[in-house]
């Protein structure tokens, strides 16, 4: 039994490396770690979707792993895939965020089901590191998306 009840991480530059990757000696780490009693619980501000893969290849179902998605809104058991809790928006907040960003340089995306709702699918260019980043590309493959525009 291990003293450390849950370990709780971030995905995106803390589970993964720079190149999105889980390293084997990381996912050994916490494989083992889940053995000896320690819940893992994966936080994101990715949809669940976007989870997914990384909960399997850790081994999360076997052990009580959580998913928080969503940036806290919506939580997984990764042994049952029951929700145990999802707060969204209503459609009258989502719409105020939506106007709201008008006066900012973002690309909005919004998933609903298999779908990520985008404005252009060819407006799709960020600067990531110094180098143009195809964001949407990223975001609906990673989260196995059909991309829909709106």
């Amino acid at each position: 039994m291990s003293d450390i009840k849950v370990i709780i991480m971030d995905v995106d530059g803390t589970l993964t490396n720079n190149k999105k990757v889980v390293t084997e000696k990381t996912k050994k780490a916490l494989i083992k770690a889940q053995e000896l009693g320690s819940i893992l619980v994966l936080a994101s501000g990715r949809p669940t979707s976007g989870l997914l893969d990384l909960a399997k290849e850790l081994k999360m179902n076997e052990h009580n792993g959580l998913l928080v998605s969503f940036n806290g809104s919506k939580v997984i058991d990764c042994e049952t895939n029951k929700v145990l809790f999802n707060e969204t928006m209503s459609v009258e907040e989502g719409q105020a965020v939506l106007e709201h960003m008008k006066n900012f340089k973002v690309k909005p995306m919004i998933d609903k089901g298999d779908y990520m709702y985008v404005n252009d699918v060819f407006d799709n260019e960020v600067m990531y590191n110094g180098e143009p980043f195809n964001i949407i590309k990223y975001e609906s493959r990673g989260g196995k998306f059909k991309l829909c525009e709106q």
